[in-house]
């Protein structure tokens, strides 16, 4: 189910937000609303239209249903250059978060729901939930 473009409606309008993309992939994936993925980002020290501190990021991820460390071993065996067109034929089923540099995307059953959908952007590292 594609919940990306209402999960950014909600930011944008009631939150005045941007700079929420590892909100958004949070509640995308998770299955949560907006406001509660807000609320946890929060937690973990996210400020109010500020991008979240990676390692900030990676703790959440990891308190909150993460299934396993991130598949960055999984990119280097498979030549390590993967984009967000071509990562969903690596991971056709299941719920994950994307990251690139400077974005979290969310993926769900190999389709990645955000903006950043069909880009050539160069996957770091990716988190099963």
């Amino acid at each position: 189910m594609k919940r990306y473009h209402d999960l950014r409606s909600v930011g944008k309008s009631i939150y005045n937000e941007y700079n929420d993309c590892a909100v958004i992939s949070f509640a995308n994936v998770t299955g949560i609303y907006y406001s509660e993925a807000y609320e946890i980002a929060e937690s973990y020290g996210r400020k109010h239209r500020r991008a979240m501190n990676n390692n900030k990021l990676r703790r959440m991820y990891l308190d909150y249903g993460l299934v396993s460390e991130p598949w960055t071993s999984f990119l280097n065996k498979t030549g390590g250059k993967r984009s967000l067109k071509t990562i969903g034929q690596a991971f056709p089923k299941g719920n994950y978060i994307v990251l690139v540099r400077g974005h979290a995307s969310s993926m769900i059953d190999g389709e990645i729901d955000d903006w950043a959908y069909g880009t050539k952007k160069v996957v770091k590292e990716v988190w099963r939930f």
